[in-house]
């Protein structure tokens, strides 16, 4: 919805074309895929800001595909500064938009870099094109890029000492910080525990704990400013519920004041071995007392302090020492800490490469050598996986390697002091060298271009050569090829890739090459004929084509049939000789033609499957083989990768392969790991096929934290009609049901979740590993890893304790061609639906007035929010001046009289005013923040001018509302520079909101967005403000139980779509014409009919407004049919009794609106 500067012009000069307002409307239609690559942050979004970052080593650590850390985050900062290297235009990754998880998105991002700086980082390893992972050259170069200074002071927290409440009790903590730049601050705690929030206006913390949560913990509380952040841990320490003093028994719970409990205090140094230069931090931690602490330090070399931590860095060697004298309450008590000994620093160093370089990868059985060299040192010993004394320089072959490890040196100077270097090395199996390949088309006819691709990984080298092989003479030694075919058949072709001294063989899907105009290499020779052969899909005749035969001479065509079809004809010169599998021309004497017809064999179950020792081995449906995994074995059962927490707290994200078993019987697949099994069964009943996937957690001491499974992967026989986007993804849980439909050519599918109330990560992908070109494969997706979908909501949290199980139950329902796949799951619809009832009320559907008043494009040194400018005479208003602000409110009021009409000639319920902030600093011109009006367009609280605005259409009997969106903005010397996203978008949303209703008692809010809310985050705001009406900007199912959706008919966006009305019949949405309604009227009227409302322009009488209310006249003149059109439409003009239920309505013909 951002159109409405382009609104104010057409206003005045009355021109505008439909072109004009698609270059500058701003798009919130993000494709999926995007959303899937680059997930939202886990924690917290990045800076829009050009300048470096901070001064500093940035990067330290290997940062490839799936990893999540703050580098990444830092790494995104870096690749977004440069226009080379930006990893994506909008949405998350994007400028002003990063986030700390590495996708796929990213990945290409680095190549480009990798690529730009290919002096640097790729010729000295001989390398010709990136690989997309940050490693030890590629840290090197962005390391020089982002060390320098932000121009940013990151704001400072004030300390916060720990804590000790007792059960009963209630513990605030208000949060204060300050910002050297004067940018506004926003504050976040994480791992928030059960009965505690966050009070996002009072900046405070706010924790009941109960009984279940006694014992110590650790929170972190965080500023940032937009650009830096600053985080403190803070141990609370919750007590059993005995000693707690009330001061005031009538007074609630957070007045409950903790007893003054005996003090406990200890410290700790941050390492107990250093050398000179290095900082060591020494911190307490009290328990006791009243939770207010005062703190006294003293030690060697003048260490002091007053607070719970404190700082030395030590220029001398020695035993360095240190304690703390804590006060609580009139009680006192000193602890002394562990020594710390500093030795001096060394006067050598040491520098170890492993094939000259810091780190490799290297394929098991290869070869590799070590080289060192040291200044400095008078001795040196090998450790880790090595051992021995080595000289100060020199080189070791390592012989054959077959397993990872780490080769360290530590060399000793002439005063004792070592220096440590160490070289890694990483072993993959030759096993782990691969590749995928890819045809452009999945049929096509003769003289089509087609393309074969071809994507490697692993292997001993990045650097890849390919060679090319198949039928009609393909050949080449690019990554891609081309090849036009000049006869029908099935077409193959092989690639053979070479990595180092290793070299596999990949062969490519089979394309199709239909009847086409058939070509002869060169005329017969003179006394020779031609016989041409072809035939339909299911089989193939050879030779195919056109075959030039000498006269008198004979010959013979053998006939082979697919696996899933039959051999039912053989014509001959269109006459038929049976289904025979050989035909031989004898004597030939004149040309001729060949033609095989094949026809699909319908198994008697339409669902068909068979098994091998990995599972499913193939599926077949009414006859069309959808899986066959001896044809393709990426297409069997797998599991993508699980996260174990170990006791000790350690988490392991690991990749899946295990051994496997089946058991016939059952049709079980088993997968065995160290800690337990994945047992998934098979079951058809008649046009469905059910997957229970059983994940038994066998371990005595750790946790699941979650696992990816991908137990299905299908090849259509035809590109999906319904799915777009590249690449193509189906409903990745976005809060509604998980139900992923497909179109195809013979049939429909719905890929299902069974377990309504317990979400999963679910739903089909086009690509499940990257250089998949087929558009016909989709694999289906099931995972509880929130790490492989960090935007999927509900969040998804199904940890398996030791020794428990979980049943993960997913199913694929068939269909024949024209089933509507939704129709398929009408169960999974009625349960969800009964879960999650629909709950909005808004009962008035007449239309809604949309009033904008500033423009950025025709703003004025003197009036820079241009409101009522008037563009053909080139009057303005100065809002700058005594006079011009009196002059202001008088047009504000006019125009809101002028409005009002419009709005009553209209039988409008009421307005939605957007952008009351003003459009001052593109692109950030859309705030949605009431409460920084004074701020941002201070002329609108001008003697109450926007009040007086607001209370003309309450007193007409209107409905007012306005636009709020959820982020935070940032400024810099007063000026908005950015929008960070929060924390906690609802407690953002609702402060807002409460401020505009306390202050003009609005009762419509659009949630302006150009990313998709959260939809817990939509309930929430839905349930602190029952009485209003929520419009999303995106129209996500979900929201549709407590709010309404948005349309605008540029976009051919008109009402809910099929898949919201199935689950919510009673689901309605505002939809915005938007100049285009006569092109849309009858789709419009449709609209309406089913309950939904239009909204018109309503600060000019626009012509398009007696379009909008000759639809409204339509539409409510007439009973309407099938669909429920909501409870009572309200107090329409010289509207007379309206009846309604979910069955019948019956509506008066108006005479006139």
């Amino acid at each position: 919805m951002r159109y409405r500067a382009l609104y104010i012009t057409l206003f005045t000069v009355c021109l505008l074309s439909v072109t004009s307002i698609t270059v500058f409307g701003e798009s919130f239609l993000q494709p999926p895929a995007s959303s899937f690559l680059q997930p939202k942050a886990v924690s917290g979004l990045g800076s829009g800001s050009n300048v470096p970052l901070s001064t500093g080593t940035c990067f330290t650590s290997t940062l490839s595909l799936g990893i999540t850390n703050s580098q990444v985050l830092k790494l995104q900062k870096v690749l977004n500064s440069s226009s080379d290297t930006v990893i994506t235009q909008s949405g998350i990754g994007s400028k002003g938009r990063e986030s700390s998880y590495f996708g796929g998105l990213t990945r290409q991002a680095v190549i480009r870099f990798q690529n730009k700086y290919k002096s640097e980082i790729l010729t000295p390893s001989g390398l010709l094109t990136g690989n997309g992972i940050v490693g030890p050259a590629t840290r090197k170069k962005l390391n020089t890029l982002c060390t320098g200074t932000s121009g940013n002071d990151a704001p400072v927290l004030s300390a916060v000492t720990p804590k000790t409440v007792r059960v009963g009790s209630t513990l605030q903590i208000p949060l204060k910080a300050t910002d050297a730049n004067g940018d506004r601050l926003i504050y976040s705690v994480t791992m928030l525990p059960s009965r505690a929030k966050f009070d996002q206006i009072t900046k405070t913390f706010i924790w009941s704990p109960d009984n279940t949560q006694v014992g110590k913990r650790t929170l972190k509380f965080s500023v940032t400013d937009g650009r830096d952040t600053t985080t403190q841990s803070v141990d609370i320490t919750v007590l059993s519920g005995t000693l707690v003093t009330i001061l005031n028994p009538q007074a609630p719970l957070s007045s409950a004041i903790v007893s003054n409990e005996p003090l406990s205090v200890s410290c700790v140094p941050s390492k107990t071995g250093a050398t000179t230069g290095d900082t060591i931090t020494w911190s307490a931690s009290v328990t006791g007392g009243s939770g207010e602490y005062a703190y006294t330090w003293s030690g060697t070399d003048n260490v002091s302090g007053t607070s719970d931590i404190v700082t030395k860095i030590y220029q001398t060697s020695g035993v360095k020492t240190a304690s703390v004298k804590v006060s609580s309450s009139g009680q006192s008590l000193s602890s002394q800490c562990s020594s710390v000994t500093v030795g001096a620093k060394a006067s050598g160093s040491v520098d170890i490469k492993i094939n000259n370089q810091d780190a490799i990868t290297v394929v098991s059985g290869d070869t590799a050598n070590l080289s060192w060299t040291s200044s400095g040192a008078v001795s040196c010993f090998a450790s880790d996986s090595w051992n021995g004394t080595e000289p100060t320089a020199g080189s070791a072959n390592l012989g054959t390697l077959t397993y990872s490890g780490a080769y360290t040196l530590t060399c000793r100077d002439a005063n004792g002091v070592t220096s440590t270097d160490t070289a890694n090395v990483t072993v993959i199996s030759s096993s782990s060298f691969g590749a995928t390949c890819g045809v452009s088309r999945t049929s096509a006819s003769v003289g089509d271009g087609i393309t074969w691709s071809t994507q490697a990984f692993g292997g001993p080298s990045s650097l890849y050569s390919y060679q090319w092989s198949g039928v009609e003479s393909l050949s080449g030694s690019n990554q891609t090829i081309s090849k036009t075919y000049t006869t029908i058949g099935m077409k193959s072709a092989t690639v053979s890739i070479t990595s180092g001294s290793q070299s596999i063989a990949v062969d490519c899907p089979t394309i199709s090459i239909q009847q086409g105009q058939l070509v002869l290499d060169a005329p017969p020779p003179p006394g020779s004929f031609s016989i041409t052969s072809s035939g339909n899909l299911g089989g193939d005749i050879s030779p195919r084509g056109v075959s030039a035969v000498t006269a008198g001479s004979g010959k013979t065509f053998t006939i082979t049939t697919n696996s899933g079809y039959i051999l039912t004809d053989v014509t001959v010169d269109g006459a038929s000789v049976g289904n025979q599998a050989t035909y031989t021309f004898n004597n030939v004497t004149a040309n001729h033609t060949i033609f095989v017809t094949f026809t699909p064999v319908v198994a008697t179950s339409p669902l068909v499957a068979t098994y091998d020792s990995q599972g499913l081995k193939t599926l077949t449906y009414r006859g069309v083989t959808l899986v066959d995994t001896a044809a393709d074995s990426q297409e069997k059962f797998f599991v993508d990768g699980y996260s174990i927490q170990h006791a000790s707290g350690a988490v392991d994200q690991v990749a899946g392969t295990a051994p496997t078993a089946f058991n016939s019987a059952t049709n079980e697949l088993t997968l065995t790991y160290s800690w337990g099994k994945v047992v998934t069964q098979y079951v058809i009943n008649g046009d469905k096929l059910t997957l229970i996937n059983k994940i038994i957690n066998q371990s005595s001491t750790d946790t699941i934290k979650g696992i990816s499974l991908v137990p299905l992967t299908i090849r259509f026989p035809s590109v999906p009609t319904n799915v777009t986007g590249n690449p193509a993804s189906v409903f990745f849980n976005m809060g509604s049901p998980s139900i992923s439909e497909i179109k195809y050519s013979s049939g429909a599918a719905a890929f299902v979740n069974e377990d309504v109330d317990n979400p999963l990560n679910f739903g089909l992908w086009n690509i499940y590993y990257y250089g998949n070109t087929d558009p016909t494969r989709f694999t289906l997706w099931v995972s509880s890893l929130p790490y492989r979908f960090p935007n999927a909501w509900p969040t998804i949290n199904r940890p398996i304790n030791p020794g428990g199980t979980d049943t993960y139950t997913v199913s694929v329902r068939f269909g024949q061609p024209g089933v509507s796949p939704i129709s398929l799951a009408s169960d999974i619809v009625s349960r969800y639906a009964a879960s999650h009832p629909f709950r909005l009320s808004w009962p008035d559907r007449r239309p809604i007035s949309f009033m904008t008043l500033s423009s950025y494009n025709l703003k004025t040194p003197t009036n820079p929010r241009a409101w009522l400018v008037d563009s053909q005479s080139g009057t303005t208003i100065d809002v700058t001046t005594p006079s011009g602000l009196a002059a202001f409110k008088q047009g504000l009021l006019a125009l809101a009289d002028s409005s009002i009409a419009i709005a009553k000639d209209m039988n409008a319920q009421g307005m939605i005013l957007w952008d009351m902030e003003g459009t001052e600093y593109p692109p950030l011109a859309y705030m949605g923040d009431p409460r920084e009006l004074a701020r941002l367009a201070p002329e609108l609280n001008y003697n109450n001018a926007i009040d007086e605005f607001f209370q003309k259409w309450k007193d007409a009997g209107l409905k007012i509302g306005l636009t709020v969106r959820a982020s935070e903005l940032v400024y810099s010397n007063g000026i908005p520079v950015n929008q960070v996203w929060p924390q906690d978008e609802a407690a953002t949303l609702i402060s807002k909101i409460q401020y505009a209703k306390q202050r003009w008692g609005v009762s419509i809010i659009y949630i302006d967005s150009t990313d998709f809310y959260d939809g817990p985050a939509i309930k929430k705001v839905a349930d602190a403000f029952p009485e209003m009406l929520l419009i999303p900007e995106n129209d996500v199912t979900d929201h549709h139980a407590f709010s309404a959706g948005y349309d605008d008919v540029r976009n051919n966006n008109i009402g809910p779509t099929d898949f919201t009305y199935a689950i919510y019949p009673q689901a309605f949405n505002i939809i915005y014409p938007a100049g285009v309604a006569s092109e849309h009227k009858s789709e419009l009227i449709n609209a309406v009919r089913k309950g939904n409302i239009l909204m018109f322009t309503g600060w000019w009488n626009a012509p398009e407004n007696a379009v909008d209310k000759s639809i409204y006249q339509q539409a409510l003149g007439i009973v309407p049919q099938n669909r429920f059109i909501a409870a009572a439409i309200g107090a329409w003009k010289g509207f007379g009794n309206f009846i309604s239920n979910v069955t019948s309505v019956v509506i008066e013909a108006l005479s006139t609106i």
